[in-house]
């Protein structure tokens, strides 16, 4: 049992475990009373089980729709699940009674009802220890915090170094370049959009889970979640599908008429590329804001017809540098 209740009080964070420990302990801790306390009520030495098995079952539905009552979401959230936040209690009551009963069940015959006293301590000690180790290993550095910001700035950087690569990829690419090198550029551009989506999703899912763990039992005045983590892996998570779209809207551009304004090493386009490159690469993601030019539009003498798309290319780039920026000052100031 030690083992078993090691396994089952460690999760993905440190936070986590420490609090599915402390719900597990007063699950189990409670769950055994009350198994024993039933034990003890419904002893019958006329009875071949030397319990009442009557009163027993009737003590665990009692007790089992209370504690499911109790742990049970109020509200459209009853039909999802239990309580994220404290229903392992519940759980480990329901379940440690359970097992406390059977086994005296079992046991009774051969040894008499005061079997109860033994199978009760040897479960709940048992327990309690294997807890205690889940506990301990979970906050021993180095340990994995799921309240830690560091989850969601991975996914922030992976953006930025994304957007670095696509704005060098557009500056060097040449406006005198065949069909077959075109090609190769847009299935360049194409691959980039894939990838982004593909890491920042699976990045996206762990650094959910993890805070979502982190924030069981919210009442616990210790090991919270800082709030603003939770409203910043929403907004990376709307990044995700931007980052994504941009390449993709790039390779788009790179196989219509427009391509050669996006590539004209004289043009307006690749000055403003350069000065968004020069400005990732040197300010950096913690630097001073871009310079947002909003109204942005290419003259149109270019081309009235074809310049909506590296407008939109330009004002996204810009959007997200800036928004990236934004991340990483607020990732920076949530304590864990």
């Amino acid at each position: 049992w030690v083992i078993v209740a090691y396994c089952f009080a460690t999760t993905q964070t440190a936070e986590g475990s420490v609090k599915k420990g402390i719900l597990r302990m007063v699950g189990t801790v409670f769950g055994a009373f009350s198994g024993w306390l039933a034990l003890l009520a419904c002893e019958d030495s006329s009875s071949k089980v030397k319990f009442n098995p009557y009163g027993i079952l009737t003590w665990m539905i009692v007790t089992s729709l209370i504690l499911t009552f109790i742990s049970t979401e109020r509200g459209f959230g009853a039909r999802i699940a239990l309580s994220n936040s404290f229903g392992y209690g519940p759980i480990y009551f329901v379940v440690t009674q359970a097992i406390v009963i059977y086994t005296a069940f079992g046991l009774a015959p051969a040894f008499g009802p005061e079997v109860r006293d033994e199978v009760t301590l040897n479960r709940m000690i048992a327990n309690l220890v294997g807890i205690a180790m889940a506990v301990l290993l979970a906050v021993v550095p180095p340990g994995n915090y799921g309240g830690d910001p560091g989850h969601t700035r991975k996914i922030n950087s992976f953006h930025w170094q994304s957007v670095q690569t696509l704005v060098d990829f557009l500056v060097s690419c040449d406006a005198t370049s065949g069909e077959a090198e075109v090609a190769k550029h847009i299935k360049t551009l194409n691959s980039l959009s894939n990838k982004i989506l593909q890491k920042s999703t699976n990045m996206q899912g762990l650094a959910v889970d993890f805070a979502k763990d982190a924030a069981r039992l919210h009442n616990f005045p210790y090991l919270q979640v800082d709030p603003k983590l939770k409203g910043e892996i929403a907004k990376v998570t709307r990044d995700i599908y931007v980052a994504r779209f941009i390449p993709h809207l790039a390779a788009q551009i790179m196989g219509s008429e427009s391509r050669m304004l996006l590539l004209d090493k004289n043009g307006l386009v690749q000055q403003r590329l350069e000065e968004i490159r020069l400005n990732t690469l040197y300010d950096g993601i913690a630097g001073k804001a871009l310079e947002n030019k909003d109204s942005f539009r290419l003259p149109s003498s270019y081309s009235p017809d074809n310049s909506d798309d590296i407008d939109l290319l330009l004002l996204c780039i810009q959007w997200l540098v800036t928004e990236m920026k934004d991340h990483e000052r607020t990732l920076q100031e949530i304590k864990y």
